[in-house]
């Protein structure tokens, strides 16, 4: 996780947690990279662009800035 800040934010656990309610997803007009980044509750994220289109871009980025991403999570 990357905080609003720039530094990182380790995760310390996981839990899986049963939900049922509204998500909502935003999906701005522009396709520029840095028009669809988007901070909620202080940490970076991204709009459906990321989870779309842009994955590939993400993914590139992130492996380039020092292997930060285990390969096997990437698409």
């Amino acid at each position: 996780l990357v905080k609003v800040d720039g530094d990182a934010d380790r995760i310390v656990s996981i839990q899986q947690v049963d939900y049922v309610g509204k998500v909502y997803n935003v999906q701005p007009t522009s396709k520029e990279r840095n028009e669809n980044i988007v901070i909620a509750q202080g940490y970076l994220s991204g709009s459906v662009y990321y989870q779309n289109e842009g994955v590939g871009e993400l993914n590139r980025t992130a492996l380039r800035a020092g292997h930060i991403i285990p390969t096997s999570l990437v698409k």
